[in-house]
Order: structure tokens, then sequence, then C-alpha cells
């Protein structure tokens, strides 16, 4: 069995309403990682690495408004250290799902 490799980007833009206006805010991840199965497909082991990244700016906000008030607060919510996680799966039994026996799932109409 071969090893199997694991890419993800995720990409969160909010733009959450307060009271008296809003909170703006960017986050991004980039995972790559690789899982194999091991011990014939009953032992299974993943690593995964989380980076950092830069293609938006992570510059986020709070803007209060009111009448004859304003105020915003800028704020830069990079994040600039990696995340490394390791995983281990171990599958208890015949190592196969069951099939369900309910018969009225099943049930056709002739």
């Amino acid at each position: 069995m071969f090893p199997k490799m694991l890419a993800a980007y995720f990409l969160r833009h909010d733009k959450l309403p307060l009271l008296q206006g809003e909170e703006y805010g960017q986050e991004e991840t980039l995972m790559l990682g690789v899982m194999s199965p091991l011990c014939k497909g009953k032992l299974s082991l993943a690593l995964n690495f989380a980076i950092p990244t830069s293609l938006v700016s992570k510059r986020v906000y709070t803007d209060i408004t009111i009448p004859e008030f304003r105020f915003t607060s800028w704020k830069d919510d990079r994040v600039d250290n990696a995340l490394v996680q390791l995983s281990i799966r171990y599958n208890f039994g015949k190592g196969s799902a069951t099939k369900s026996n309910n018969q009225n799932r099943s049930e056709s109409e002739k």
C-alpha cells in the first residue's frame, strides 16, 4: 500500500455585525501531509504540516459608528509559526465496515 499525499488550503473572510458597527477579519492556512496504512490496513499513520501563508494581508479592524461618534481600530493578525501534527489510528475488529441488514431501506415496489 502506497502513502497518500494530502493538501488543503483554508481561507476565511469574516464581517461580523456588532451592535453599533462591524468587525472584519481574515484567516488562512495551508496544510500539507502524508498518510500511510500499516499492518495490513489495521494501523494508519498521518503526518500533517500547517504552514503560515501570506497571500492575504491579515489586517483586521473593528469599526463602531453611532451618531456623532466613530471609532476604528486596526491590527495585524499574522501568525508566523508552523504546526506539525502526528496522528495514529488503529482499527480494532476485522478491519472492514459491516453492511446494514435493514430490510426496510432496500425494499422495492413490485
